[in-house]
C-alpha cells in the first residue's frame, strides 16, 4: 500500500524595520525568499501590509512594516 503525503500548508509573518523596507523592499523579499527556499518551502503568496505603530519598541523602533 502506498502512502500519500500531503504537504501542510503554514502561514508566517515578518515584521521589517520600516526605513530598511522604504529604502529596498526589494531586498528585503529576496532576502526572505532566499530563507525560505533554503528550507524547501513553496511560497505560495506574499503580501505587503502596512506600516504599523508597535505596541512597544522592538530594537528602538517604534513603528514596523509587515
Amino acid at each position: 500500500m502506498e502512502t500519500l503525503v500531503k504537504n501542510k500548508l503554514y502561514e508566517g509573518m515578518f515584521l521589517i524595520d520600516s526605513a530598511h523596507a522604504a529604502s529596498d523592499w526589494d531586498g528585503v523579499i529576496a532576502a526572505i525568499t532566499r530563507t525560505l527556499e533554503r528550507v524547501e518551502a513553496e511560497i505560495v503568496s506574499i503580501e505587503k501590509w502596512d506600516e504599523r505603530k508597535l505596541a512597544y519598541p522592538v530594537d528602538g523602533k517604534t513603528r514596523g512594516t509587515y
